[in-house]
This record gives structure tokens, sequence and C-alpha cells, in this order.
């Protein structure tokens, strides 16, 4: 996995620190998650249930055990920086399309 700070916006940074969300879960996120269009030519990137199965399968049931408080997070992407880092009431990738 890459280190996701030298992509993060200061706000991205100030957003997770608030929201007790840590850095690995993002890095999760750009790996294994989808995307879909966001307003204003953005991006929301989460966890999907296929790369949900995807991280089960390359890191095993334990790391996704841990990863599964984190099931709502989404990170906003734009000109490739995360510019925030938030969570949903629920998953925002399950019942919608994604590319």
């Amino acid at each position: 996995m890459q280190n996701s700070l030298n992509n993060l916006t200061r706000h991205a940074i100030e957003q997770m620190e608030s929201r007790s969300i840590p850095e690995l879960v993002v890095d999760f996120i750009e790996s294994y998650g989808g995307s879909k269009k966001s307003r204003d030519g953005g991006r929301k990137c989460a966890l999907t249930k296929a790369s949900r199965r995807l991280i089960r399968r390359d890191l095993g049931k334990s790391a996704l055990k841990e990863l599964s408080k984190y099931r709502t997070v989404y990170a906003v992407t734009c000109n490739d920086k995360i510019v925030t880092v938030a969570r949903s009431r629920s998953p925002i990738m399950d019942r919608s399309k994604f590319y």
C-alpha cells in the first residue's frame, strides 16, 4: 500500500483526526475501494462488497473484522488529491453503481 499522506489535503488530515479515522483505512479505500462521481467533478471512494471480499482473500478474516467499524467511511477526491474524509450513515457504495 502507498502512503496516502502525500496526496491528502490539510483539510482531509484535519477531518481524519477529528473523526478518528486512521490513515490505514484511507489507504485501504485507495487500494481496494470503488468510486463514483460526486458533485463538482470530484469522486467519492469507499469500500464496496467486492473490495471487502478482496481484503478478506488477501489479508484474512481478522483484517476484515478490524475494518468493519469503518464500513461507512468514504473519501472525496479531486484532481488526484483526497480533499476530505467522512462517515456516512450507511455504506455509500453497496446500493449504487460504482466505476
